[in-house]
Formats: structure tokens, sequence, C-alpha cells
């Protein structure tokens, strides 16, 4: 009997054939135009850059106005503050200890009704704040036309500094920085009742304030945390 004068050539034809299979597989896969899956699991999933990177060293507040009574009631806009804090903390774009809750504002935000609104940086000191995230709602419906539904919400955005009071963000030549949500739904049907209207309403306020605040941490699309809110 011929004895086998390389007992290792399998184990190293195996070893050999590893990566050319790798490379075949992917081949395949570029044949099928699924290239972007197979990158996916190779690199993981897109990242989308802060817009602008807050200090995280400074007490920050987020205020959000609504000066022109697009806001269905208080709770609402206090809902998109209190989703902002929570994503910006999420994401790290703030220290815990450096951000002062939008609660602290609510004063402020009564007096307004009945008088001029306070400026940007009386407002911020007036709480301690050395950063203010400064958003202005323009829009927020749970209809275009009033008959089909698909909630939808713009605001704009500033960073305001109190102390030098000038805007760092964003530069110069553009005084805001535009922000638009859209709730996906599953049903072209308006809500039938107060309670759901409400439930809709929240659930806007909670993704306009995520999309505001995403303007400041680096995130992935494909994000879908429902920690806002618990």
């Amino acid at each position: 009997m011929q004895k086998d004068l390389h007992p290792m050539s399998n184990r190293t034809h195996t070893h050999l054939h590893t990566p050319l299979v790798f490379a075949l597989v992917l081949s395949a896969l570029a044949g099928c135009n699924l290239v972007g899956p197979a990158a996916y699991f190779i690199s993981g999933p897109t990242k989308v850059p802060a817009q602008f990177e807050l200090p995280n060293d400074r007490p920050a507040v987020v205020f959000i106005d609504d000066r022109g009574s697009s806001l269905p009631s208080r709770t609402t806009r206090q809902r998109i503050s209190q989703a902002a804090e929570r994503t910006l903390l999420d994401g790290k774009a703030v220290a815990k200890s450096e951000i002062i809750s939008s609660n602290a504002l609510i004063p402020i935000a009564t007096q307004e009704r009945f008088g001029k609104p306070s400026g940007i940086v009386q407002m911020g000191k007036s709480v301690g704040a050395d950063i203010v995230v400064y958003a202005i709602v323009d829009g927020f419906t749970l209809s275009p036309d009033g008959q089909e539904f698909a909630p939808y919400a713009r605001a704009r955005v500033k960073v305001v500094d109190t102390k030098s009071k000038l805007r760092l963000w964003p530069s110069e030549q553009q005084e805001w920085f535009p922000i638009e949500s859209r709730v996906p739904t599953k049903t072209a049907l308006l809500p039938q009742n107060l309670s759901d209207r409400t439930s809709a309403e929240y659930e806007l306020a909670d993704m306009l304030g995520r999309d505001i605040a995403r303007a400041f941490i680096e995130y992935s699309p494909e994000d879908v945390s429902q920690r806002v809110g618990d």
C-alpha cells in the first residue's frame, strides 16, 4: 500500500481554498446586485455625521419656540424638548451633568403668551445655561390636506452661546438649519377619536425632537430606538 507522502495536504488545501471561496461568494453577490448587503455585514450600517458638535463641557438647554402657535398643546411642546434632550444624552452629544431640563424654561415659555418673547441669551442665562439649542416650530400637522393621515412637522434650529452672545451654528451665511420630520404610517385614515389623535401628535412630537437632536450626533438611519418617553 502506497503511503501518503503529504499527510497535511488535505488541511493545507482547505486553508488555501477558504479565501478563494470567500472571493467567489462576493463575486456571486456582485453578479446578483447584492454587494450593498454584503458590504453592510462587513463594514456595518452607514452613519450620518453630526452637522455640529455641541461643547460637551458647558451647561446646555433645549428650547422649543412655538411663536406661530403651530403646536396643539404645551404638552406636545414639552415632548419635543424632552425627546431632543434624551437623544442628545443617548448620542453623548452632551454630558448628563451638563444638560439642563427644559422644564426649567416652562415659566418663561408661559410668560411669552402675554408679552414680548424673551431674548435667547437672557432666557438661557436665567436657567444657568451657556449653550441654548433654540428651535422654532414652523409646521405641525397630522394631515397635509385634512383627509390623508401623513404626520409631518418642520422646524428651524440654531445654537447660541449665552456668554459671547454669538450664534455658534449655523454659519454666518445661514441663520437657521432646517429640520423636517415624517412619521411612517400603516394606514391613510385619520385618527377617529381624541385619544388616537393625541397619541399620533405625541409620536410626531417625539420624532421632531429626535430629528432636532440628530443634527448634533452621529447616528444610523436604521436606528429606530423607542427609548424616548420611557
